[in-house]
């Protein structure tokens, strides 16, 4: 039986005029997935959101979105009624998607973004501004798919602190999110896949699991002989080898490795833990293809 997603492109190309800012362009996502696309500006990703929503058409290839996706959708500059409250610009969003809001679902959405109902968003800080948006993207009709362009951008760190614990309860409801950001950090343990583009190709295309991603440098010292290092590589991934040192790939706590090392009277004298970051892993991919 084929596999299903609730998005899917084939060959996705997009040109403005001369300029091809997408190309060969395909990407899966299954439901309740948390995607990350990732690239530096111009890369692509917001032209990419933009053909996804329906704003923009591709000139080549194929999209397929499900049917009856409800999507909320959080643009990267700010996009509010200036004029109008907080409360206002909530009722306005949902009034357009065909809902209302009642009085005790609006108290429950201020509440939970923390945000002065009445206040007027002009008066709003740039991070009080992106907390709305975010509200009228989420709260206002039931969601099934999140696309977030540069959320953190203008946000404090108690802001994103929040996101991160907001954009987690999403996910735990099942609600398939995509997202391209800067503040990779911010995200680490929240994605599920992540695309890397650059220069409107995808360059990395893989499931993340920041577990997974944890290196061990192990010091050894010179009496270490061939079966105590096949010992190791029996039990672990040897990433590299070079004179005393073995960096070693493994899910398990340093207390376990310190504790086989002990049991099996290997000789290493230091073990040290150092992580790959999706942001190693972006840096790497542009660096290697600029």
């Amino acid at each position: 039986m084929e596999e299903q997603y609730i998005i899917q492109s084939h060959h996705l190309k997009k040109c403005f005029q001369e300029k091809v800012a997408l190309e060969n362009i395909n990407i899966k996502i299954h439901k309740g997935e948390f995607c990350g696309i990732f690239g530096k500006n111009g890369a692509g990703k917001s032209t990419l959101f933009k053909i996804i929503l329906g704003l923009i058409s591709s000139s080549e290839g194929d999209l397929k979105i499900s049917d009856h996706l409800s999507i909320g959708y959080m643009p990267e500059n700010i996009a509010l009624y200036d004029h109008l409250s907080v409360h206002d610009n909530i009722q306005v969003t949902a009034l357009s998607a065909g809902y209302e809001v009642s009085n005790n679902k609006m108290k429950d959405i201020v509440e939970k973004v923390n945000l002065p109902s009445r206040t007027l968003a002009k008066n709003l800080s740039l991070g009080m501004k992106r907390r709305l948006q975010l509200a009228m993207a989420t709260m206002c009709k039931p969601v099934d798919l999140l696309i977030l362009d540069e959320p953190t951008n203008g946000m404090d760190v108690n802001s994103v602190l929040w996101l991160k614990d907001f954009l987690l309860q999403m996910k735990k409801k099942g609600i398939t999110i995509l997202v391209c950001s800067h503040s990779l950090n911010v995200l680490e343990q929240l994605i599920d896949h992540y695309y890397i583009l650059v220069d409107g190709h995808i360059v990395k295309d893989e499931d993340w699991n920041s577990k997974l991603h944890n290196q061990y440098i192990l010091t050894v010292n010179d009496n270490m002989n061939e079966e105590e290092i096949s010992l190791i590589k029996n039990h672990f991934s040897i990433v590299k080898q070079e004179d005393d040192k073995l960096i070693i790939h493994s899910d398990k706590k340093l207390l376990d490795i310190s504790r086989f090392i002990i049991e099996n009277h290997l000789p290493v004298e230091d073990i040290d833990k150092e992580h790959e970051s999706l942001e190693d892993i972006f840096l790497e991919s542009v660096v290697n293809h600029d």
